[in-house]
């Protein structure tokens, strides 16, 4: 399974446009959130290189996937 989604313990919820509740409940959902809840990164583009701040005390699958993301990211450029 993708580390985006992965499950992830999250009591949020988000909620679509017609009313539905969209739960947090993976990984991918919780760090770059859904309608209705903002989620936990923030990108922040440097001189070919990227900065990620997210919290410290993330899950350690938030850890691998922002990892992953990265290093993907600046190897594509």
């Amino acid at each position: 399974m993708p580390l985006y989604n992965q499950p992830v313990k999250c009591d949020a919820n988000g909620q679509s446009k017609d009313g539905k509740e969209i739960a947090v409940d993976t990984v991918g959902r919780w760090l770059f959130g859904v309608p209705g809840y903002e989620g936990h990164i923030r990108i922040v583009p440097d001189d070919g290189k990227v900065s990620l701040y997210y919290p410290k005390e993330s899950p350690k699958v938030v850890h691998e996937l922002v990892s992953s993301l990265k290093e993907a990211v600046e190897t594509s450029q």
